[in-house]
């Protein structure tokens, strides 16, 4: 077999299943957007599973403790929000606390600021913090 067939043999066998994966994930939404590569992510980990209805105005749920974070998405009122802890980030309205939580109804994890949330957020310090990226 001359190596020029060789070649092709190889690029057959390792780029199709390269380009169906790529494919398959682009396709499931598994890649991030241009925005959300560049956005630092931080994640707690604490205890707390207390879930509240959020019934205030329309408020960011962010990457990471600060407002100048990027933007994960927007909790509305009637957004069911489950908290996992609390941790300090930037002052916001006098509240130093932001919680880390899930908004079941955008199937997101993210930080909202204290000042705003139900019970001013979760009663539960996290364990640790995790950053990644930005």
């Amino acid at each position: 077999m001359s190596i020029n067939v060789q070649l092709r043999s190889w690029i057959a066998k390792t780029a199709a299943p390269a380009v169906i994966l790529a494919t398959s994930a682009v396709a499931l939404g598994v890649s991030a957007g241009p925005a959300e590569a560049a956005c630092s992510v931080v994640t707690g980990n604490g205890s707390d599973n207390t879930a509240v209805t959020y019934s205030g105005g329309n408020l960011n749920l962010r990457y990471t403790p600060s407002s100048t974070s990027c933007l994960r998405g927007t909790i509305h009122a009637g957004h069911v929000l489950v908290y996992k802890c609390w941790w300090e980030g930037q002052t916001v309205n006098g509240y130093t606390t932001w919680t880390y939580l899930y908004d079941r109804s955008l199937a997101k994890w993210g930080w909202a600021s204290d000042a705003y949330l139900p019970n001013v957020g979760s009663a539960i310090e996290c364990n640790s913090v995790t950053g990644v990226g930005g």
